[in-house]
């Protein structure tokens, strides 16, 4: 890209962003961290609120490794360009549930799951400076057994519960 992006002349986001998925695939955590500002922020579904700087953001990279050691973007992630100091992506991942997820402290399924999402980037002196991860939670959650499929008897049972639940709360609200 010939338009200034990040504050520096001539800044290449689509090999940035190419550079970090593969730094993400080779699972190394302090080339990723490297790459983000000191007081980047990362926002993530799976994590309760942002994490701020270099060393949160390291952390919760080792986490999600440690829970999917076999964690891989695909090859063909889109990368789009924006406004200056301004970049998105489209990816999709694998990986197997081989560790906790904490919070909320999730134990091993042994499953795999496959996801899409997007990120969108913001870039500050050629270092990202906002990490934005998007993508649908819940699936993986239902991919990885966590949470029930809707078809499954456990989800019909529980809607059922709530449906019986609703009732009496009505009845309850109306006397």
């Amino acid at each position: 890209m010939s338009e200034q992006l990040g504050g520096e002349s001539g800044f290449d986001a689509r090999a940035f962003i190419s550079e970090l998925f593969r730094a993400l695939n080779d699972h190394d955590v302090e080339k990723v961290v490297s790459m983000h500002a000191p007081d980047a922020v990362w926002e993530d579904p799976s994590l309760v609120a942002p994490v701020t700087g270099r060393a949160a953001i390291g952390e919760h990279l080792r986490d999600v490794f440690e829970a999917f050691p076999d964690l891989r973007f695909e090859d063909d992630v889109e990368i789009y360009e924006g406004a200056p100091g301004k970049a998105a992506s489209r990816w999709r991942f694998t990986g197997t549930m081989e560790g906790r997820i904490d919070p909320p402290g999730f134990g091993p399924t042994g499953k795999r799951a496959t996801v899409s999402g997007a990120c969108f980037y913001g870039f500050e002196d050629g270092l990202l400076s906002r990490h934005r991860l998007v993508y649908d939670s819940l699936a993986m959650l239902e991919q990885l057994g966590i949470l029930p499929t809707p078809e499954s008897t456990h989800a019909r049972v529980n809607a059922s519960l709530q449906r019986a639940s609703a009732r009496v709360a009505r009845t309850l609200h109306r006397a």
